[in-house]
């Protein structure tokens, strides 16, 4: 079963997604997966200082949580019969950019990858960035136009879709 949880930055996306991967994994008695797609860089603060937030988050809900730390071949680390928390998706797509890998194809192969595992639970957490203006610059535009699409493919592989407006749940799917 595939989970797509979205939401604006601070919307409670990650704490909604994260119980109900918990949830899931307790169900299976087996500990839950999570793969963070952050990059760590100590110069920024801002970034640090979120990172330590979901940090300390996930050791609230007292659960065994395995964490990957992996910026971009994330598709490499999901494998059969596991529950995911995989955290977050608009990361995801910025390290792929970033490091000048083929974004269409990156995109292909993890939507596959995701579709291809039909004995697992995987929640997802992305950002919604397409009811914001429109940016100023081409770079941003283009970011934000790949994540949409992005976004889309991965709800229409998603066997349930939530929005996360001020911590509320809305289905979507």
């Amino acid at each position: 079963m595939i989970r797509l949880v979205i939401g604006g930055i601070k919307s409670g996306k990650t704490a909604y997604g994260l119980e109900k991967a918990i949830a899931d994994a307790k169900k299976m008695s087996i500990p839950l997966t999570m793969i963070a797609t952050s990059y760590y860089d100590n110069n920024d603060t801002e970034m640090v200082k979120k990172i330590k937030s979901h940090q300390e988050e996930r050791l609230s809900y007292q659960y065994p949580i395995d964490v990957i730390e992996e910026q971009c071949d994330i598709v490499n680390y999901l494998d059969h019969n596991k529950v995911y928390f995989i955290d977050c998706m608009t990361l995801w797509l910025n390290n792929i950019i970033y490091y000048q890998y083929n974004i269409n194809k990156n995109i292909s192969n993890l939507c596959n990858k995701l579709q291809s595992l039909n004995d697992v639970d995987i929640t997802i957490i992305t950002n919604e960035l397409g009811l914001s203006p429109i940016a100023e610059n081409a770079q941003t535009r283009e970011f934000c136009n790949y994540h949409g699409i992005m976004n889309q493919m991965l709800a229409k592989i998603s066997d349930n879709a939530y929005t996360i407006i001020a911590g509320l749940p809305l289905q979507l799917k």
